[in-house]
């Protein structure tokens, strides 16, 4: 087995990038930023002056400051393993999701990596199953190397074996 894959292989639970904190508390904070726009022009239309300021910074700073929140705690609580029987993804701080997804179920794999990620040396895997309610599982944060190391690992050996026919 390739030394690299047996780091991904190590125990325990693995964060996503540094590189990409930054990036998913800005994607993060974009769903907020849509109540700034009625906060600012509903206080301003019913409170000219002072008044609809007042209420419209107090609003638009909450919505920032939930924003960045919402965006570094995805990136904080995300954590990933790989093992044996296949991979697990685990999402949330209060509310926690754990998806787990056997070796056997794999389909294909995609890495997909936008313009700021490649800047950053990011990455999106997509890993696409079969039979479950949800058809790919979608995460970003990865480095396009464990990307790439992890659309490896998880091709199942009889595909691998085929290959080389």
């Amino acid at each position: 087995m390739n030394p690299e894959l047996n780091d991904l292989h190590a125990e325990g639970w693995h964060g996503l990038e540094p590189a990409a904190e930054n990036l998913m508390l800005w994607f993060g904070a974009l769903p907020f930023l849509i109540p700034i726009i009625p906060a600012s022009i509903l206080p301003n239309a019913l409170m000219p002056g002072m008044w609809g300021l007042a209420v419209t910074l107090p609003v638009a700073s909450l919505c920032l400051l939930l924003g960045f929140t919402h965006g570094r705690n995805r990136w904080r609580y995300t954590r990933w393993r790989l093992d044996d029987d296949g991979f697990r993804l685990r999402k949330g701080r209060w509310w926690q999701k754990e998806v787990f997804i056997p070796r056997s179920r794999v389909q294909h794999l995609d890495i997909h990596n936008g313009p700021m990620e490649r800047q950053r040396g990011l990455a999106t895997l997509v890993i696409h199953t079969a039979g479950t309610e949800s058809h790919a599982l979608k995460q970003q944060g990865f480095s396009l190397q464990t990307a790439t190391l992890l659309r490896d690992a998880l091709i199942p050996e009889y595909r691998r074996d085929d290959s080389a026919l």
